[in-house]
């Protein structure tokens, strides 16, 4: 028997790769492709004027507009449709998920890619979700929003419990689309026939779609994860719907039979009486082909509203930065994935990130000093009332003298940062003989900096190629939170510095500003692997210079992680936290050069270290409160991190290993010698 069950998967799996051969023969990629999000995205773009971009919904792909709206569409839109991940002919890879905050990530990187910003955004269906999202996550991608048959409540039913076999290892994906193979007619037509009822189903249209769905495992993998993934939604962002400051517009049939309008449109409308919600009697689910006329009337309605002038939550958050940040993080609570608490009048912001039920602030409160107190225990209370614990991390001194007295509140030590007075660098360097000559050293290889306008950083495609080789190069897990790479293109009020040799462009420094302090963080320094030694030296000495010319008194270059070059003062946490952060001094070199990055800091000779600290609003810190912390800096549970990063060391060094034995092996006969 199990020879036979092992047969008939075998012979079903050979079918649907010939039945996947044959639809994309008979129905080709027509369009363009873009990298965005490292997938190869297939696109078509028509039209010319306000970008916008079509987002489809679940099984669905690109064609899923009707020919005459596209028609009408192209005479005043800029149209991109694309297909996500795991539809139509973009393909989905292992090592991503399909769900609705992996396809917010991939619109916001499909709008950069294709310089669309900002741009509204048609969501039909499930591409609803994604769609809210990436205007939660990326405001500035997103000029408006127009929802057709949005799907906003969690999946339920039968469906979900039928996908279990995806979630197998390895092999799931194919088990699913081997035990689809025989259900894949009747399943895709009557999902056809209920989301074009109650009209006919257009004989081209489902011709198509049959030919181009479900055809594959990425494509099942896709078909379960965003039959299960949507409840991500309900459980992380229902509760900041309230964050989302564009215009959002809702078109919705009240014959739908695919997605329940009262439940999913209703239930949004409810949650935000503000964004108008337009009912067309008799028309199903795919209202683009049975009201087309309604969606050009709510895409005129979402552009009007765009046009009255209102202040984003990060409009508001960056006038709150340049008037009241002092903590070296505050500029970055403006990064994308930041969720933004503001107390009431708009006095303070707090820049966060929730992990496991744990609030990681950014630092500290934006405000004022002497509000920082009563801040912190609004924000706490907030926090409470959501079930929710507070870690402040990368704090300075200032917030933990305020906080550490007033219990239930607790300050772990997580590194130092070090600082300086540009206006005393000069003689910084004139005492440093190492350091005056690591910076003659690249100027005698040819190595100029200047400082560039945003303008022509933004525009300058070497930049983005050595911000490119740089990432290459520091093989890390995707990060978040405040490590976030400082892209050329979105520098905000942060100021650039260029090192180029010969008119090529071989490493940038970014720094971002500490307004209250009269000060700059010294954000990114990267260089080309290429780039002569002494080029990061040069790059921190012509930024120390242009802060010294504007006046600034202070200069950091901020956390060194584990850094105990500073003293603590802390409170001693529990027995788990001391192990676990002993363990991580210990082996993180095998994960981050931790060392490295506190001795490259060391070296350019700071006036003075600071001890950063983790403070939580318990009476120990607990090892769930480290673990909350680290998550913050990943999408991604860190014993997955940690997994990927042990196996990469593992990796590494049987690498070597191998290279060692191949060394020490005699040469063959007849070989020259090594």
């Amino acid at each position: 028997m199990p020879l036979l069950a092992t047969a008939i998967l075998a012979i079903l799996l050979l079918f649907q790769t010939w039945r996947a051969r044959h639809g994309e023969t008979r129905f080709p990629p027509q369009g363009s492709r873009v990298l965005a999000g490292g997938l190869d995205i297939h696109f078509l773009r028509e039209g010319s004027g306000q970008p916008l971009v079509f987002l489809h919904g679940s099984e669905g792909s690109l064609i899923d507009l009707p020919t005459e709206l596209i028609a009408s569409l192209v005479e005043r839109y800029d149209l991109v449709r694309y297909d996500r991940p795991g539809h139509g002919h973009t393909s989905l890879p292992a090592s991503l998920h399909s769900g609705p905050i992996e396809n917010a990530r991939i619109l916001h990187e499909v709008v950069q890619a294709l310089h669309l910003e900002p741009s509204l955004i048609l969501a039909h269906s499930w591409g609803a979700l994604p769609a809210l999202i990436a205007s939660i996550e990326y405001p500035d991608s997103i000029a408006g929003i127009v929802l057709l048959a949005p799907w906003s409540a969690s999946s339920r039913g039968l469906l979900p419990a039928l996908l279990w076999p995806v979630r197998l290892p390895l092999i799931g994906p194919w088990l699913a689309s081997a035990l689809l193979a025989p259900m894949r007619g009747p399943l895709i037509r009557h999902s056809l026939r209920s989301a074009f009822s109650p009209l006919a189903l257009p004989h081209s249209f489902a011709e198509r779609a049959s030919a181009l769905w479900l055809r594959g495992p990425g494509q099942v993998r896709a078909f379960a994860e965003e039959n299960t993934l949507d409840r991500h939604f309900l459980k992380q962002y229902a509760d900041r719907l309230g964050e989302i400051s564009v215009p959002v517009v809702m078109v919705a049939g009240d014959a739908d039979r695919a997605v329940d309008p009262e439940q999913n449109a209703g239930w949004l409308a409810a949650r935000r009486p503000d964004w108008p919600l337009h009912r067309c009697p008799g028309a199903g689910h795919q209202i683009a082909f049975q009201a087309p006329e309604a969606v050009m009337a709510a895409l005129e309605e979402c552009v009007a509203l765009g046009r009255r002038e209102r202040p984003t939550a990060r409009d508001r958050a960056r006038d709150l930065v340049l008037r009241h940040g002092w903590n070296a993080a505050a500029y970055q609570i403006l990064n994308g994935g930041m969720r933004t608490w503001f107390a009431p009048g708009d006095t303070a912001v707090v820049g966060y990130v929730v992990r496991a039920g744990v609030r990681i602030v950014a630092g500290a409160p934006v405000c004022a000093e002497e509000e920082l107190l009563s801040t912190s225990i609004a924000f706490e209370a907030d926090a409470s009332a959501a079930g929710e614990r507070v870690c402040y991390f990368a704090a300075a001194q200032r917030l933990r003298a305020v906080l550490e007295g007033r219990p239930p509140h607790t300050a772990l030590v997580v590194g130092s940062q070090p600082a300086w007075d540009p206006q005393t660098w000069g003689e910084t360097l004139r005492r440093s003989s190492s350091l005056r000559g690591q910076v003659n050293r690249a100027r005698n290889k040819g190595t100029m900096v200047t400082e560039w306008e945003r303008e022509r950083a933004a525009s300058e495609p070497g930049l983005q190629d050595v911000l490119k080789e740089w990432l290459a190069l520091h093989p890390l897990p995707a990060l978040g939170f405040l490590t976030e790479p400082v892209r050329p293109e979105r520098l905000g009020d942060r100021r650039i510095f260029v090192a180029e040799q010969a008119g090529r462009q071989i490493g940038f420094l970014a720094m971002a500003p500490i307004p209250e302090r009269e000060g700059w963080l010294i954000e990114q320094i990267c260089r080309r692997s290429d780039a002569p030694n002494g080029t990061a030296e040069l790059l921190v000495d012509a930024g120390m210079r242009a802060a010294a010319e504007a006046g600034s008194s202070y200069v950091t270059l901020g956390l060194a992680p584990l850094s105990n070059r500073a003293p603590s003062g802390a409170g001693m946490p529990g027995p788990l936290v001391r192990l676990a952060l002993a363990w991580a001094r210990a082996h993180g070199k095998r994960f981050y050069n931790f060392q490295g990055l506190d001795a490259f800091k060391a070296k350019l000779k700071p006036d003075t270290w600071e001890p950063i600290y983790a403070v939580s609003n318990e009476a120990r810190f607990s090892l769930h409160t480290l673990y909350a912390a680290a998550a913050a800096f990943s999408d991604r549970p860190p014993a997955a991190v940690l997994f990927e990063a042990v196996a990469g060391a593992v990796r590494q060094e049987l690498s070597w290993l191998r290279q060692a034995r191949r060394s020490s092996e005699p040469n063959p006969p007849g070989a020259p010698p090594a």
